[in-house]
């Protein structure tokens, strides 16, 4: 009896010890997301679903304020919150014209910014979101490998993966999508389970609910069809019928969508013509997926030493090895989900990058699914062999040494990311995004500045975040010179305020400025003139 009680006292400190340092790693990955969170920079896209929820177009912003006439920083930024002036309803018309923009993240987020207005606001939503994958994470893992240790462990390095710290911290959609996708995914394996109308009701919520987060959750439901067509043998069983209805329901319940999805089918090409400038070849989307899979787990914010490199190429062998043990030690119906979640939404992208080669193909935000599939994979071969019976106690310790390895390097990529202010899923060094940062002082030290720009409404969105509400804006039309010409008078500009800048501008505005023989345009930084009256 008194070896029993004391195996039992063994049992539940080991039990104890183990939670504590999941807790300690879920509160760390708590800190990584809201640390010095109101430094980050915003980047374009941001700015402009920021715009889109406070009820306002893009079209319309440049309407009301590309007039030349001069406003104020403060001005500018009530366009980055929501009005009494506009409702939902002016939401859902801007949105119409942007249906790949599905709206329920933005209807969200603009009700958080009524309640919290203040510049990190649409970001703290965003990381606030990001906590409810966790238990998402357990859930599905209950439901597929049926094992609490691979829920605690996937939690874990999702906690601490630096791409999913950065996705917390983008004003996106992501975070509700990777709650919707491991939603759905837990629901149908539950569905599938349990067999009862409850369930099958339950699937057909969250799976409308990722139609309504983000449109590639198409490529999510496409995937699950796959996958319960297999597993069914093709064959038309109580299963295959329940999960059409369920399917069917969810169709219904997104069809107002689909319907002005397609009437403004043109205008989708129009929302992502940006990328198709940028042509990809084949290596190109090859390499950047092999750095996507490794920007899950270590993102040392591109410092490509030797050790970086060697990680990364220890942590791709290893999610390949954690594939081929799936497939080996799991029945088809468990390694069949995962392998179809990491596998089909590169596909697709490969197929889709050799009809239309597009920048669009390379955006690590886009295989989210993908990424999710490999941490399942790779949560279930730590788990399964740290908690094994029948391996030796060396062995299982080896393996927890390379759980701690991987938990390691996130928390090491989390505090670099944290520290650059630029972090984000896309880097913005040498973007608009990152270019603000050196600018905005140059701005702020002025006593009475004026900027004079005709650059993209997203750079000047995203610049007001950085500087002091006093700065004076003169925003002008690009390519109309007879504005230009009524407009601008850099005489009196330069007798009104202490300083004049020239923000961003293309060749022919520059040129246009410059012809003043009156004045002269001095370099601070790339992107920044100073304009200066001739001695």
């Amino acid at each position: 009896m008194n070896n029993v009680n004391s195996e039992n006292k063994s049992y539940f400190k080991t039990f104890k010890k183990i939670h504590l340092l999941f807790a300690i790693i879920l509160v760390l990955g708590i800190f990584l997301r809201f640390a010095n969170l109101d430094q980050k920079v915003y980047n374009a896209d941001e700015v402009r679903k920021i715009i889109w929820l406070s009820g306002h177009s893009s079209e319309a912003f440049k309407e009301e304020v590309f007039t030349g006439n001069i406003v104020s920083a403060e001005e500018l930024k009530r366009y980055q919150y929501p009005s009494s002036d506009n409702n939902l309803t002016d939401v859902f018309k801007v949105l119409s014209g942007k249906t790949e923009h599905v709206p329920l993240h933005h209807i969200i987020t603009r009700y958080w910014l009524k309640l919290f207005r203040n510049p990190a606001s649409a970001k703290t939503i965003s990381v606030l979101l990001s906590f409810l994958y966790l238990p998402c994470f357990y859930w599905l893992c209950i439901e597929l490998f049926k094992s609490p240790l691979t829920g605690w462990v996937s939690m874990a390095i999702a906690s601490v993966s630096p791409f999913h710290i950065l996705a917390s911290q983008n004003a996106g959609s992501y975070s509700l999508w990777t709650v919707t996708i491991l939603l759905s995914s837990a629901a149908l394996l539950r569905a599938l389970r349990v067999q009862d109308r409850t369930s099958w009701l339950m699937y057909a919520i969250t799976l409308t609910l990722g139609f309504y987060t983000h449109l590639f959750s198409v490529i999510v439901a496409l995937g699950q069809l796959i996958y319960v067509l297999c597993i069914e043998g093709f064959k038309f069983t109580k299963k295959i019928i329940d999960y059409g209805l369920a399917c069917v329901l969810s169709i219904v319940l997104f069809s107002p969508w689909i319907i002005i999805f397609f009437l403004n089918l043109g205008r989708v090409d129009e929302g992502t013509s940006y990328y198709d400038q940028f042509k990809i070849s084949f290596s190109q989307l090859i390499m950047a997926l092999y750095i996507n899979i490794g920007n899950v787990f270590i993102d040392f914010y591109h410092r490509h030493g030797r050790l970086e490199k060697l990680f990364s190429l220890c942590l791709f062998l290893l999610i390949i090895y954690s594939l081929y043990y799936l497939v080996r030690k799991t029945r088809i119906n468990v390694w069949l989900f995962i392998v179809i979640l990491v596998s089909l939404t590169p596909l697709l992208h490969i197929v889709a990058n050799f009809i239309t080669p597009s920048a669009l193909h390379v955006q690590s935000r886009y295989y989210l699914p993908f990424h999710l599939g490999i941490q399942l994979s790779i949560a279930y071969l730590l788990a399964s062999q740290m908690g094994s019976t029948s391996i030796k106690l060396w062995q299982r310790r080896v393996w927890a040494i390379i759980f701690l390895i991987i938990i390691t390097l996130g928390i090491m990529s989390g505090t670099i990311l944290m520290q650059e202010r630029t972090a984000n899923l896309d880097d913005q060094r040498g973007t608009a995004s990152g270019k603000n940062l050196e600018i905005a002082p140059y701005l702020n030290q002025a006593k009475n500045p004026l900027v004079i720009s005709e650059t993209t409404h997203s750079f000047i969105l995203a610049l007001l975040y950085l500087v002091d509400d006093d700065v004076k804006f003169q925003l002008l039309q690009p390519d109309n010179v007879q504005q230009w010409q009524q407009k601008i008078n850099l005489v009196e500009n330069l007798g009104e305020f202490s300083d004049v800048f020239l923000l961003y501008p293309d060749p022919t505005f520059k040129d246009f400025i410059e012809k003043n023989e009156a004045i002269q345009t001095q370099v601070l930084v790339k992107n920044l003139y100073k304009i200066n009256l001739k001695n």
